[in-house]
């Protein structure tokens, strides 16, 4: 069971202090794939890669502590993010210049491979994807690097045709922030279609989103934990008050202000989709994104969503050496 976590460029835009704070405090050790957001085309016409969000580019910072911290873990760098690849990826002479130019990134980067996040659908989707994965993916899989995709938000529009899938490696399905229901029945479409369930994550968001009809208003995880949080000098970004908590807290969480509602992932829900992933054979879960998560010096809080995943694909088991115990326990015990 594997965990992959979405990191966004952008999070390392507020100074120093916090850059280095953030990249020290998350625990990559606990994340099997990590995810480079995103780099994107310059313009529709033009397949140059640019960083997608930041006023910097901190890709080479973030993998130099993922790397220090943990050198097992992949590394991809994403393609796309929520920018129109469609011209691109339907023109075969941009398109080869977008491989040559994804190709030259994994090498800049160092990174072991790519993710694909083309969050767009049209009746060329599957051709052109499957055009741009047979052409990139002979000098990825001659390196042992890797291939991922991001799934489109409709669980009925299939990113590749199954024989494809032969050459992806992992696949997230969109990152969700509802009931547990829908994200096990987004990720059984997918099997059911004959899909290899061990490549396949459910995604859940640690972000929450307004359910009103504007959806303007959003919550990050460690926001919404800082409200309610026992000890305020742990508190980062504090939301704006008045809230109240309308259903449990550590399930499917609800906060409610006067003209709107935030709905997120909580700590129960993730537990109860990384098992049944667990149960049923999928690959495991992935998270967009990891930096929102609830994280305490250098030590994962029993509030975070990353400890959540991880201590459930990796129980800890208490063994005694019974040699080791004095007799007198022993017959005290017996």
């Amino acid at each position: 069971m594997k965990i992959i976590g979405y990191i966004a460029n952008d999070c390392l835009d507020n100074g120093a202090t916090m850059r280095n704070h953030l990249l020290a405090w998350i625990n990559w050790n606990k994340i099997d794939v990590v995810v480079l957001s995103a780099l994107t085309a310059t313009s529709a016409a033009d397949p140059t890669l640019v960083t997608k969000d930041g006023a910097n580019n901190w890709f080479p910072d973030i993998v130099s502590a993922c790397r220090a911290s943990s050198p097992s873990t992949k590394i991809l760098i994403s393609i796309g993010g929520t920018t129109d690849l469609t011209a691109i990826m339907h023109n075969a002479g941009l398109r080869a210049t977008l491989v040559s130019n994804v190709l030259a990134a994994v090498t800049t980067y160092s990174v072991d491979g790519i993710d694909m996040d083309w969050e767009d659908f049209d009746a060329n989707h599957q051709t052109d994807l499957a055009a741009f994965i047979d052409a990139i993916y002979p000098t990825l899989h001659a390196a042992g690097q890797k291939i991922s995709l991001f799934s489109q938000w409709s669980k009925s529009q299939f990113e590749v045709t199954v024989a494809e899938f032969a050459k992806v490696d992992y696949l997230m399905t969109s990152s969700y922030y509802g009931d547990a229901a829908y994200v096990e029945d987004f990720i059984n479409t997918w099997a059911a279609a004959g899909y290899d369930k061990s490549k396949i994550f459910p995604g859940l968001a640690m972000e929450g989103f307004d359910l009103s009809s504007s959806y303007g208003a959003r919550a990050w995880w460690d926001d919404v934990v800082d409200v309610y949080n026992p000890d305020p000098s742990l508190n980062s970004i504090v939301l704006s008050s008045p809230y109240h908590i309308t259903t449990e807290f550590w399930g499917i969480e609800t906060m409610t202000a006067p003209s709107y509602t935030l709905i997120w992932q909580g700590i129960n829900q993730v537990s109860d989709i990384a098992t049944y992933a667990k149960n049923n054979g999928y690959g495991g879960v992935g998270f967009w994104s990891i930096e929102k998560d609830y994280m305490t010096s250098v030590i994962l809080t029993s509030q975070s969503i990353l400890k959540t995943a991880y201590d459930n694909f990796n129980p800890q088991v208490l063994t005694v050496a019974s040699s080791r115990l004095p007799l007198s326990l022993i017959g005290a015990i017996g």
